[in-house]
């Protein structure tokens, strides 16, 4: 999970970060000795998102409760290429196989579309991304590369609608050899969402837990789902995964509860040669 820093010792999150380091903005990385903090609220909101639950509080947030945290810090002031590139290096030693980046650039950083393709073809690790906050018609890295499970937000609007939010990011792309790339992929709840904080005393009294909107609060919804899935079938490959999280039918399920059978089932719906692709996973 790549992020701001982690606040560990909370109850929401309790033996649940099994590894935390930061990385400074030129790369280099700064372990802690297993201590574990946030300068900020971000990284503890989304880590509980995924995987937060608390008996003490009669709480359980956390998409998947039994899963377990690598946590990077890379946001020490602002994200840089190389932070998140030693975050993510960092996270492969640790043997991740989701890789939450709630965060991005405010460019299109063609560095991350080959390193993504090696992240799901020969380390077997899902990459989620935030698509961004800049409103419809953009986007920011590493949301936006091809072969990245990108998130957008999405509300309860007018009566009970469902919808996307106006700052949730989103744009048509084109790359170099393919055809128009529409992204985000999928979205996810985002709006008002509740989670952990580090313990913060105000005028009002003692707060742990806040409410915070942004395709942040929304990706790591997508990581809890993925890593459901991930230990309901291992068996399967990260891209047959990415595969069910996007379409999210029956019939994905199904096959992935029938392997090997799974790989004729998905060619006949068009997903066997998943890049992440809307353009391949929603037809026109």
């Amino acid at each position: 999970m790549l992020d701001t820093e982690v606040f560990g010792d909370h109850p929401g999150l309790t033996n649940r970060v099994r590894d935390f380091i930061v990385v400074d903005p030129i790369g280099r990385v700064i372990r802690t000795d297993g201590n574990t903090f946030d300068g900020d609220r971000h990284g503890t909101h989304v880590c509980d998102t995924i995987c937060g639950t608390s008996e003490e509080h009669k709480v359980a947030i956390g998409v998947a409760p039994g899963a377990t945290l690598a946590v990077a810090g890379v946001l020490l002031g602002r994200a840089t290429l190389v932070s998140l590139l030693s975050g993510i290096n960092w996270a492969i030693e640790k043997g991740a196989r989701i890789m939450n980046m709630s965060l991005g650039l405010p460019y299109y950083e063609p560095q991350f579309a080959p390193l993504f393709k090696r992240l799901i073809d020969v380390y077997d690790i899902l990459p989620v991304a935030a698509i961004g906050n800049e409103n419809h018609g953009n986007s920011s890295s590493p949301g936006n590369a091809p072969d990245v499970l990108a998130v957008g937000a999405a509300e309860l609007g007018y009566r009970g609608r469902l919808q996307v939010p106006f700052f949730s990011s989103g744009a048509s792309l084109v790359f170099s050899g393919t055809s128009h790339i529409h992204k985000p992929d999928l979205v996810a709840p985002g709006v008002r969402i509740c989670s952990s904080i580090p313990p913060e005393d105000r005028a009002e009294g003692h707060f742990s837990y806040a409410y915070m909107n942004g395709t942040s609060m929304a990706a790591p919804h997508v990581s809890g789902a993925a890593a459901l899935l991930m230990e309901a079938f291992p068996k399967a490959s990260t891209r047959q995964l990415g595969c069910v999280v996007v379409r999210g039918n029956r019939a994905c399920i199904e096959a992935l509860a029938s392997l090997p059978e799974v790989e004729s089932i998905m060619e006949n719906h068009e997903m066997k040669r998943l890049a992440f692709e809307p353009s391949v996973m929603f037809p026109k």
